[in-house]
């Protein structure tokens, strides 16, 4: 009699790529917790092996793999390539679907823009299933499956603090040189600006974790429409405000948290600089919810990128991925 299939999933991204290994973490945790019908890899267990799949778990016969590949840069690449010579499932995070034009319309490179899109289609091409995070990028995939994070409360709710952070790449697609000049009138306001990572303020995922607590709000302000931000994400789930405009992929979420401040890029920095003080007067997260509200955030928020998320979206298309 046959032995029932039992699939291993584990994550293929590029090393020191910021950012991703929290999703990859995330997945492992959720997937430990509840899915015992497969095992998955933690990844930053170094016995994993986790950036090239080659895992000596996965070559027994009684194991087959699937792998979420979270980026399309060269290394990834190649790992795909192993994992698909070695008949394993894969599964391809697509973040920024809308081909050549939304990286020209983002400020990327012509030819980083050409290569990342050449990359996207062969990643494509070899995967059983192509996701993106954000509803609207439906038409470019094959399923919705929004991003993970671990879930986590803020230990510092009130978020007295005066302090705006910049987190992430600093690219001209997310206004940088208005953050510098609204952050001219902030400052004498008495507002701190941090960024991250940077050697000061932090570069490991703990300590990007101690920073979004710290800060009052983070600037993610695009002056062009974008498909998802990870960035935003990070703060939904830390409960700290998002500075944005109206290109902004999860206002909806971000107003329903009271963790929106919405800018007007016509507007003077001066005057952004207001908007952000008034919100910060407000009380922005808001500090004294009933107990029934902050239950319906914690729900908002595992259902946008926690626990269920992962049963409602992951779970289903794993399990899919078995049964092919």
């Amino acid at each position: 009699m046959n032995k029932p299939q039992q699939y291993s999933v584990g994550s293929i991204c590029a090393p020191n790529k910021y950012g991703l290994m929290d999703h990859a973490v995330a997945l492992y945790e959720y997937g430990s917790d509840l899915d015992s019908s497969k095992s998955y890899l933690d990844p930053l267990d170094s016995n994993n092996f986790v950036y090239v799949p080659v895992n000596t778990h996965c070559r027994r016969a009684s194991h087959w793999q699937i792998w979420v590949v979270w980026d399309n840069s060269l290394f990834s690449f190649l790992s795909a390539l192993v994992a698909r010579f070695r008949r394993a499932k894969l599964v391809y995070f697509l973040h920024e679907p809308g081909g050549l034009e939304q990286k020209l319309a983002k400020g990327d490179g012509l030819l980083y823009s050409l290569s990342a899109r050449a990359a996207e289609i062969v990643m494509a091409f070899l995967s059983h299933r192509v996701i993106s995070a954000h509803p609207k990028n439906r038409k470019h995939v094959d399923l919705i499956c929004p991003l993970l994070y671990s879930e986590r409360k803020s230990s510092e709710i009130d978020k007295k603090r005066r302090i705006i952070g910049f987190l992430g790449a600093v690219r001209s697609s997310r206004t940088p040189a208005l953050f510098e000049e609204v952050c001219s009138f902030l400052l004498k306001m008495g507002y701190e600006v941090r960024f991250f990572p940077s050697a000061e303020f932090g570069q490991k995922s703990s300590e990007k974790l101690r920073f979004l607590d710290e800060c009052f709000c983070v600037w993610n302000v695009y002056s062009v429409p974008h498909n998802q931000s990870g960035v935003s994400g990070d703060c939904i789930m830390s409960q700290t405000c998002v500075v944005h405009s109206k290109y902004e992929a999860y206002m909806k979420v971000l107003a329903s948290l009271s963790l929106s401040i919405a800018v007007d890029l016509e507007s003077s920095p001066a005057e952004i600089a207001k908007s952000i003080e008034a919100a910060y007067k407000s009380g922005c997260p808001k500090n004294s919810l009933e107990v029934q509200q902050l239950e319906e955030n914690d729900s908002v928020r595992s259902a946008f990128g926690g626990a269920v998320a992962f049963r409602k979206s992951w779970l289903p298309m794993l399990s899919q991925l078995t049964q092919d």
